[in-house]
């Protein structure tokens, strides 16, 4: 039986998003456009209505200087204070820098992000030898047992307090990816990789007693990366001011809210010039509300899609043997050098790759037939294997053929231009080897090809093929117990 399924809810992949969002950047960019012609040309009209009144122009421009005036003194008192405030400020944090955490900024952490692989090896029969959720708990335990100081830190020299440096180390875990993390946050760049290095330091000393006691394993380091960045836990840590601070804090609140509520005096004056720039504001509001409208209107499509969108997608969505995607066949519409751009970047392929890929795939083929030689569709008496892509015209040479060979039929879905495509090109590089004939769910002949054949692989067009449909040909294949080799995204 096929251990292969399709999860029904999985969580959203926003890379797979992100791509299949720019792939409709010519129905984005033309929303874009109209949105922003119909906005900025009703003001200028409306602009122009306006000026023909010279009255009413000469009131307007009066009263609207007059209210800017009123407004930049505002503006100035209230800055004035501000600087006061934060003057006085800085002054009282000095008070905390007794502890290492107050010295750093919550806005400007440095944060370092530390993964660890672990591997843990398998004995003879196949099961492993050590529990991961032990060993990612030792390893917990471990990092939070240690006693790390400030004084080893750059930042510290010639400091006379000291205090722990747990409270700085967040660890987390992925039993499934196998992965431990540690993220650092500190004041400077030279403190967070002083801290890395003690905490890799402390690992690699107490690794012979971890494994003694959870159990054989290795840890490597997988990825190392560093930034400048906001942190929660540290401004969660900034609620400890002292009184003086905190009424200070208060004013200083005060004072900035006055200063975000005093508004800039609405309308403008009124001549040839407001006008433009009052259309050419409108335009540029109609420009990104058309970008916003465009975006959401894909995304919702998106979401909305039960059908295969992406590589990272259908391998995360399912668990089934990718034997290879094709590269995606780029429109004919202008713009088709962003097209090749987009599929470059996001599977690294475009359509000159096809060729490569169609013999990977053909050499990943072949060498998944000797590993499924001891299933009961192969013999031991055959020295040749061949492979079927479904077309009912074919169904002669199977049921003559199979006699002295194993049959690995192709399924196709949608039996479109690109699944054709392939098996053409499959049959042109192996003749013997595939052969053609209709869909699983919707053709009987097809599914008496399958239980003849014994051994399928699935062809799932990217834009085209369901989840749904999927699920449905994977349990039929289940009940048939057909095995299923893998699929292959066109």
């Amino acid at each position: 039986m096929n251990k292969f399924m399709v999860q029904k809810e999985n969580d959203l992949d926003f890379r797979n998003l992100w791509f299949a969002t720019l792939r409709q950047w010519r129905f984005i960019i033309i929303f874009s456009l109209c949105m922003m012609l119909l906005l900025g040309g009703l003001s200028f009209m409306k602009g122009r209505k306006t000026l023909a009144d010279e009255t009413a122009v000469s009131q307007n421009n009066s009263q609207y200087q007059s209210q800017i005036d009123a407004y930049n003194l505002s503006v100035s008192n209230l800055n004035s204070q501000l600087a006061t405030l934060q003057d006085q400020i800085k002054q009282k944090q000095h008070e905390k820098d007794f502890r290492y955490l107050y010295s750093i900024d919550p806005y400007n952490t440095e944060q370092l992000t530390h993964i660890y692989s672990i591997e843990i090896p398998e004995n003879e029969d196949g099961s492993v030898k050590s529990d991961i959720d032990t060993v990612i708990g030792g390893i917990d335990a471990t990092i939070g047992n240690a006693d790390l100081q400030s004084s080893l830190l750059p930042s510290r020299a010639g400091q006379t307090e000291d205090d722990s440096l747990n409270a700085t180390i967040v660890r987390s875990s992925n039993n499934t990816l196998k992965t431990f993390t540690v993220m650092i946050l500190a004041a400077t760049e030279d403190d967070a990789n002083t801290i890395d290095a003690a905490v890799d330091q402390l690992l690699t000393d107490k690794l012979s007693d971890m494994q003694k006691q959870y159990g054989e394993f290795t840890l490597t380091t997988q990825d190392k990366s560093a930034k400048v960045t906001s942190s929660d836990v540290i401004q969660n840590l900034n609620t400890n001011y002292t009184q003086a601070l905190t009424n200070l804090q208060s004013s200083l609140s005060s004072i900035s809210k006055q200063l975000d509520d005093l508004k800039y005096p609405e309308g403008s004056f009124i001549n040839a010039s407001s006008i433009k720039k009052a259309a050419i504001k409108r335009a540029i509001i109609g420009l990104i509300l058309g970008l916003v409208l465009s975006v959401f209107f894909v995304i919702l499509w998106f979401l909305s899609k039960d059908t295969i969108t992406g590589v990272d997608e259908f391998s995360k969505k399912t668990n089934m043997n990718l034997l290879g995607f094709m590269p995606r066949t780029v429109s004919k519409l202008p713009g088709k050098h962003i097209d090749t751009w987009i599929n470059h970047m996001d599977e690294g392929t475009t359509e000159k790759d096809r060729d490569k890929t169609l013999h990977a795939i053909a050499a990943q083929i072949e060498a998944l037939i000797p590993a499924n030689a001891s299933t009961d569709v192969l013999h031991s008496d055959t020295s040749t294997s061949t492979i079927l892509a479904t077309d009912s015209s074919d169904s002669d040479k199977i049921n003559t053929s199979v006699k002295t060979a194993p049959r690995i039929l192709l399924l196709n879905a949608h039996n479109d231009a690109a699944a054709k495509k392939l098996t053409e090109d499959l049959k042109a590089l192996n003749p013997n080897r595939f052969l053609e004939a209709g869909t699983l769910l919707d053709d009987p002949e097809t599914v008496k090809l399958a239980k003849e054949a014994g051994m399928v692989i699935l062809l799932e067009t990217r834009g085209k093929s369901r989840y749904s449909i999927l699920a449905q040909e994977l349990n039929m294949l289940n009940v048939m117990d057909v095995k299923v080799l893998g699929t292959i995204l066109l």
